[in-house]
């Protein structure tokens, strides 16, 4: 995908190389470091499907990586060699260099595993929607990535939960996860795909959430009361990840933010389309079905962001509460305006 080649490939040594384009660095002219991860694992994991049995697939299960200087120049070439090789495992070293110049060292140790069932495992996993891969990680089956997703997802809420997305550093994040700095890399370019992942991961999960209510074979409110619970629900086992979701909305890059509406664009949809069924009294046009979307999504919040005041009803009694006030919201035709704008029993 990054234009890598192969250029020698043997037992005693692989030399991979990519002509970088201006995609490939950062704003400071630096190589990324997923696409130097991208070079070296391409060197090393070909050089140890050389040295492991024929017809076993390889894992890589360990990464360690030193990155030396920037460099300069536009071609990036990684010289990789084995430094220890048995019968299921081998750990290969590649040297990156820029244009002469060795601007990173890694260290990757790999593991012989059955061809066929990991295949099996990939092929069942890539039918279902996952994360967005990056460099490295593009070569992984749908299942590992979304697992290492959800691993520095999970790190990730802790530490912005505590310290603010600002403050978090990229090390923290990778110690709560559990997972090497480097390693990391091989699933991001920097700290914002984090963020905008967090709000991928909770969205799409309320998304598939609610679209089995749409097609649900059940009376237009029941469809309506059970989206709601079904919401609720989420927001439970999310309950970190809707709390810092407002706090942080203003650190997402414009073009985060722009998929991320486009997500919450999808669930008020469907409320709405739910909303459009159930029965109302008075005119039906002049309900704005949007605007009631908006509402009753919101109304869902109150479970999380409201837990130290309304956590003692329990989160089934608090969805019940929900249904009864959007149901009898919706059933009640809503009161004449008044004609001069004075509210009842307002002074004269």
């Amino acid at each position: 995908m990054l234009g890598i080649a192969v250029a020698s490939a043997a037992r005693h040594g692989v030399i991979a190389q990519l002509d970088l384009e201006p995609e490939h660095l950062t704003p400071a002219g630096a190589v990324s470091p997923s696409v130097v991860m991208a070079l070296a694992d391409s060197a090393n994991a070909a050089g140890a499907a050389l040295s492991l049995p024929p017809g076993s697939a390889v894992r890589t299960i360990e990464c360690k990586t030193s990155f030396l200087a920037d460099g300069e120049g536009r071609v990036l070439r990684a010289e990789a060699a084995p430094l220890h090789v048995n019968a299921g495992v081998a750990v290969w070293r590649a040297a990156v260099f820029r244009d002469g110049r060795q601007i990173a060292d890694v260290t990757q140790t790999h593991m012989a595993v059955e061809a066929g069932a990991g295949a099996a495992r990939s092929a069942a996993a890539e039918a279902a929607p996952g994360f967005a891969r990056s460099g490295l990680a593009a070569k992984f089956s749908t299942a590992v990535v979304d697992a290492r997703w959800r691993q520095i997802l999970d790190g990730a809420t802790k530490v912005i939960a505590a310290k603010g997305f600002d403050k978090a550093t990229i090390r923290e994040i990778a110690a709560a996860a559990e997972m090497p700095v480097p390693t990391m890399y091989q699933y991001l370019d920097r700290k914002e795909d984090i963020l905008y992942n967090i709000y991928r991961f909770f969205m799409t999960e309320v998304v598939t959430a609610l679209a089995g209510w749409r097609a649900a074979d059940l009376p237009p409110r029941e469809r309506l009361a059970g989206a709601i619970r079904t919401v609720v629900d989420v927001f439970d086992r999310n309950h970190r990840l809707i709390k810092m979701m407002f706090q942080e909305t203003r650190a997402l890059t414009p073009e985060a933010r722009r998929q991320v509406y486009a997500l919450d664009a999808q669930y008020i949809a469907i409320f709405r389309e739910l909303l459009a069924g159930a029965p109302h009294e008075g005119d039906p046009a002049a309900r704005d079905t949007e605007l009631a979307a908006n509402f009753v999504y919101f109304l869902c919040t109150i479970w999380p962001l409201r837990f130290w005041s309304i956590g003692r009803y329990g989160r089934a009694a608090v969805a019940d509460a929900i249904i009864d006030f959007v149901l009898n919201g919706i059933g009640a035709a809503p009161p004449a305006p008044a004609g001069d704008g004075s509210s009842p029993g307002s002074p004269a």
